[in-house]
């Protein structure tokens, strides 16, 4: 399929893409709305490695980097949480018994990153209400600050600082409407596209089919014309072929059939006879007509 045949189909099956489209986006919309709508809160740790005589300033920020990934890694983990649900901060604890869907609901609460080539880490924490986000973020920093060497072993040589107080957007963040349907948007214009490929040339439009059955219409009106033309025909063959005898007495030798006169002499209302033998006689348009009403 050229370019210029895939354009006049997607033309054609404009409703269609639009449905497609319509439902896609819907569906992200309402799969966006049932789940549970949850706040932000951010912080920035960092985290400094403390250079020696012996260190330059490049293996001392390698080495601040790797601490960092390895505190990122260690935020994952549920003993983090319980450090974190023991500290003074009024936390509300949702998290399930159960050792693993309580990691996993932890894992989907915090988020991580380290910024390359540095010792920076971004902790995100998502909650239903934005107090909780902002207080698990406090608590996050206070572990981290006061029970870090706990998880690095390098002891005073590594210090961890709060460089950036919670920070809580007023909206809730999740679910990503925006972004949602935005992706809704986009797999339906797949899907169309997809179908329109597959199937463009068998989408027929409105005007197309009331063409199509316009010339449907009138190849059946001329198949019916036709139809009466041939009966009519077939009925003058069945009065020209039907051999009437008038009389057995005849004194004539040849049988009268009904049909047409030439036109020159069917006009004088005469019949008009053969002679020769073997023949028969040829009536005038009348008595055809008599004939015929007979029949």
């Amino acid at each position: 399929m050229n370019l210029n045949t895939y354009l006049k189909n997607l033309k054609k099956a404009r409703a269609v893409l639009i449905l497609i489209i319509g439902v896609t986006v819907a569906l992200a919309l309402v799969l966006s709305v049932i789940q549970p709508f949850k706040y932000r809160a951010t912080v920035q740790m960092l985290v400094i490695q403390k250079q020696s005589a012996s260190m330059d300033a490049y293996t001392a920020v390698k080495s601040a980097e790797k601490v960092a990934q390895n505190l990122s890694e260690v935020m994952q983990t549920s003993s983090f949480l319980d450090k974190v649900l023991s500290s003074n901060y009024r936390l509300t604890d949702n998290f399930s018994v159960d050792p693993l869907k309580r990691h996993k609901q932890w894992t989907e609460t915090i988020a991580t990153d380290v910024i390359p080539d540095t010792g920076i880490i971004n902790i995100s924490v998502y909650q239903k209400e934005r107090n909780q986000a902002i207080n698990y973020a406090d608590a996050i920093v206070s572990v981290l600050e006061n029970s870090g060497a706990e998880y690095h072993g390098a002891g005073s040589n590594i210090e961890i600082k709060n460089i950036e107080a919670p920070l809580s957007p007023s909206y809730p963040v999740r679910p990503n409407v925006p972004l949602n349907l935005t992706l809704g948007l986009m797999f339906g214009l797949i899907v169309a596209g997809g179908y329109v490929y597959l199937y463009g040339n068998k989408i027929i439009t409105n005007d197309e089919l009331l063409i199509t059955n316009k010339k449907e219409a009138g190849i059946k009106k001329q198949e019916s014309r036709i139809e009466n033309q041939e009966l009519a025909c077939l009925r003058r063959q069945g009065i020209k072929n039907k051999i009437v005898v008038e009389s057995e007495n005849s004194n004539l030798d040849f049988a009268e059939v009904p049909v047409f006169a030439p036109q020159g002499r069917a006009m004088t209302g005469e019949p008009v006879y053969a002679e020769a033998e073997n023949e028969v006689p040829i009536r005038t348009m009348e008595e055809d007509r008599n004939l015929v009403g007979k029949l």
